[in-house]
């Protein structure tokens, strides 16, 4: 696999072998290992106003893959739009807030904008995070972004290498210029849209009509006694 690290907007020499190296170029070698030269890397890449860089970007006959490396340890999970963390003081898992989730699918808006305006399939573009930590735990039921957690990160290129070819070298090699090179037009960012509301209200609406029940329970107690009292 062909791979370039970007620094400062140059190329540098792509990830060390020596021991101790740090966790990106651990993954790096992982693909690499599995992999062959049909298949190109990227490293380090910050896209046009993005917020997030993208610790790899691989490209290859499958498709292209934005990869994020998340070494924190912790328990993560995504629902819907929503990126979650288990928080131990209250026993349940709660929103991150900024999200992530708007950052990697503003990146992966890009890469797809670019994409299609290429003539090729926008749906070949992927965001994936990595959670390298021996102790993280996760789980992902949104298909935008795939979460893989430490016992699958060393399988996860053969995953990638099954999968059926939509790009020809070609279009790998005009998309590893286009990444490397900072050539990817700016798009806008996606609107994420805000958690689901239990019925479709807002807290403060679920608050109203409580009220007015409560009220109509008052208005109708006081019927019935009015009614009770009359007929004495």
């Amino acid at each position: 696999m062909r791979s370039l690290t970007l620094s400062h907007g140059r190329a540098v020499a792509a990830a060390s072998h020596a021991t101790g190296v740090p966790t990106t170029d651990r993954i790096a070698l992982w693909f690499d290992g599995v992999l062959d030269n049909t298949y190109a890397a990227v490293r380090n890449v910050t896209l046009p106003n993005a917020e997030t860089a993208i610790d790899m970007i691989v490209i290859g006959p499958p498709g292209i893959w934005a990869i994020y490396v998340e070494t924190d340890s912790g328990q993560y999970k995504i629902e819907g739009n929503n990126f979650l963390a288990w928080d131990s003081a209250v026993r349940r898992y709660v929103a991150l807030s900024p999200n992530p989730l708007e950052h990697l699918l503003y990146n992966e808006a890009q890469l797809r904008g670019w994409l299609n305006a290429a003539g090729l399939p926008p749906n070949s573009a992927h965001s994936v995070i990595l959670f390298t930590d021996n102790d993280a735990r996760v789980d992902s039921s949104n298909d935008a972004v795939r979460l893989i957690g430490p016992n699958d990160i060393s399988t996860y290129p053969m995953e990638i290498a099954r999968q059926p070819a939509i790009l020809d070298e070609a279009a790998i090699e005009r998309a590893f210029a286009a990444i490397s090179r900072g050539e990817l037009p700016e798009m806008p960012a996606p609107r994420l849209k805000p958690p689901a509301r239990p019925g479709g209200f807002e807290p403060r609406q679920w608050a109203v009509l409580a009220a007015l029940a409560l009220l109509n329970i008052c208005v109708l107690g006081g019927a019935c006694a009015l009614v009770a009292y009359l007929n004495r």
